[in-house]
């Protein structure tokens, strides 16, 4: 799986996130590749949040909950375990190029799994309305917490029933966990 350096590609190998954390706050990088045996699902999101860069995830990915979570978190392509040299440099390519890649074994699995749910796009207010809710704050704390009028929040709580196709607080914290949209 490693990568030969050539002329257009550069590798750092990092092992630990103390290592991660190190580099990426004095070097940009163009890609992460992130080995899922190498590290922690956890560490992803320290790497998503130190620099904003295309994520090129190397694993299994078994449930469209994780693959939601790994697009979040900053991953724009997918290859299984153990990809020959050539597959993994022609990812890589396209990651630079701006292009996501999807083994077409995982995108079969996607479409054709029962039960899958609806995507529901929310933006970031949203997320961390419902968020919010789901720690049981209040509308009225909800206004103050975001400097709102509590109008604005029952807006906001409009649009997301709205958009999860339910009528109370509880289920559409319940519908985003389900997707695996929040954390709380």
């Amino acid at each position: 799986m490693w990568i030969e350096q050539d002329q257009y590609i550069h590798v750092t190998l990092i092992r630990t996130i103390l290592e991660a954390k190190e580099n990426l706050t004095k070097y940009n990088f163009n890609l992460c590749i992130y080995h899922l045996n190498k590290m922690l699902p956890v560490d992803l999101e320290c790497i998503h949040l130190i620099q904003d860069i295309p994520i090129l995830f190397i694993g299994q990915v078994h449930t469209y909950t994780m693959m939601d979570k790994l697009l979040n978190l900053g991953v724009i392509a997918f290859i299984e375990n153990n990809p020959s040299h050539d597959q993994l440099i022609w990812t890589i390519r396209n990651v630079l190029n701006g292009i996501s890649v999807l083994p077409v074994a995982l995108l079969k699995q996607l479409h054709h799994r029962e039960g899958v749910m609806d995507y529901v796009v929310l933006n970031n207010k949203e997320r961390s309305i419902l968020e919010c809710i789901a720690e049981g704050k209040s509308n009225k704390e909800l206004a103050v917490i975001f400097c709102v009028s509590q109008r604005t929040v029952e807006y906001y709580l409009t649009n997301i029933f709205n958009k999860f196709e339910v009528h109370s607080r509880l289920e559409a914290v319940v519908a985003a966990k389900n997707r695996g949209m929040i954390n709380v």
